[in-house]
C-alpha cells in the first residue's frame, strides 16, 4: 500500500507569527500523541510566514483516523489557528498518493 501526504497550507499574519509558533508547538504536540501518521510543520524560505503542516501517512486507514479521531483539543487549536493567525482565511489542502 502507498504511503498518504496531506498538506494544509496558509500565510501567517506577520504580527501574529510569534504567537502562532507557539500555538502551532501545541498542535504538533497533541497531533504527535493521537495520530499515527507523521505530522510535520514547515516554512517555505522564500516566502516567511507562509507555513505548511504536513501529515504523512503509511496507509488509507491512517489516513482515514485524520477526520475520524480528531479530538476537542485538536478542533480548539485548529480553528484559533484559522481564526486568529491566518492571513485573509486562504488555506490550501492537498492529498498526494505515493507512486
Amino acid at each position: 500500500m502507498s504511503k498518504i501526504m496531506f498538506e494544509i497550507k496558509y500565510k501567517v499574519i506577520p504580527e501574529k507569527r510569534e504567537e502562532y509558533l507557539k500555538t502551532i508547538q501545541q498542535m504538533r504536540e497533541i497531533v504527535n500523541k493521537v495520530y499515527p501518521c507523521q505530522y510535520l510543520i514547515f516554512e517555505e524560505k522564500k516566502y516567511p510566514n507562509t507555513f505548511s503542516e504536513v501529515f504523512i501517512c503509511e496507509n488509507q486507514d491512517q489516513f482515514d483516523t485524520l477526520e475520524d479521531n480528531q479530538p476537542d483539543e485538536i478542533f480548539n487549536l485548529t480553528n484559533k489557528i484559522y481564526d486568529e493567525f491566518i492571513l485573509e482565511k486562504k488555506v490550501t489542502y492537498t492529498t498526494k498518493y505515493e507512486i
